[in-house]
């Protein structure tokens, strides 16, 4: 077997990608423990100095290090090299001020969510890793000024959004759908691993949508900027909506990220079915786009 053909093999790529993953991680963990002993960095500079290095070096270089295994194109393979249209953007945005009160139902509903009393010890466990998650985020966005506003805007909104994308979607989900999975199958099952990865319980189902959605901006595009910029532009907003007053509640759910409210669940129903009517003209719009371009 030449070594072409072992790059071809989706085992081979799936290794390539989760191992450099966690050596990265590893070596993120220990940079991070580096940093926390710098005495003249404050908190809030540390965790996003932290959040930057972990999206380059635990995200972004797994990615393209596996595109480049797989192929001497990696912006090609990671369908990096197109840039969408400003009306391919702009629908992204009204996805999601039309989607807004059923994403906000919904994680309202999972935030509320109870396990059977027997699981009782569990439940206060995975509270207690949201918490913690919380503290955080908070740390790093509550009360900051306008520079590190900036900063966090530039780190948790643009640079996770384009890392985790870049992780997930061109390299987990490029990776099952060039081995032959059916496409719903990549896009929910890289879905699942993006959210259980955040190891947020109570935030679960509404980033599983969310990653379903980025999933399948990718497939119906072939584009990578695309849900490049719904991830970033969805980061953003958490950032700037966390240092408002726009809402009461301003629980967050790093990566989904929206604020909440008191919507009816009658109201979440209307949006979620507008949601569906206009995304069904935006895919005929993008797949009308994309022209022959397939993946392999």
């Amino acid at each position: 077997m030449s070594a072409t053909e072992i790059r071809e093999i989706p085992a081979v790529r799936l290794f390539v990608l989760f191992i450099t993953f966690f050596i990265s991680l590893v070596l993120t963990g220990f940079i991070a423990i580096g940093i926390g002993e710098i005495g003249w960095i404050g908190e809030r500079e540390k965790v996003l100095i932290t959040s930057a290095i972990q999206c380059l070096l635990a995200f972004c270089f797994p990615a393209w290090f596996t595109a480049r295994f797989c192929t001497p194109h990696p912006d090609k393979w990671l369908y990096l090299n197109r840039v969408p249209s400003f009306w391919s953007f702009l629908g992204v945005v009204i996805a999601f001020i039309i989607v807004l009160p059923a994403l906000n139902w919904l994680v309202d509903w999972n935030q509320n969510l109870h396990l059977p009393e027997s699981m009782k010890s569990v439940e206060e466990t995975l509270r207690g890793w949201e918490d913690a998650n919380s503290g955080i985020v908070e740390k790093m966005l509550s009360g900051a000024s306008p520079l590190i506003l900036t900063f966090a805007v530039l780190i948790v909104g643009l640079l996770t959004g384009f890392s985790e994308e870049l992780f997930f979607r061109g390299g987990l989900q490029n990776i099952l759908i060039r081995s032959k999975v059916a496409p719903w199958v990549a896009v929910w099952l890289t879905a699942f691993v993006f959210s259980a990865l955040h190891f947020q319980f109570f935030g679960f189902i509404p980033r599983l949508f969310m990653g379903a959605f980025f999933g399948y901006l990718l497939i119906w595009s072939r584009n990578l900027w695309l849900p490049i910029f719904a991830h970033a532009f969805n980061n953003s907003i958490v950032v700037l909506t966390f240092n408002s007053n726009m809402f009461e509640q301003k629980e967050i759910f790093e990566n989904v990220g929206i604020a909440q409210s008191d919507s009816f669940p009658w109201i979440a129903l209307s949006s979620f079915v507008l949601f569906l009517v206009f995304i069904y003209f935006f895919r005929t719009y993008l797949t009308s786009r994309k022209g022959k371009q397939k993946y392999g």
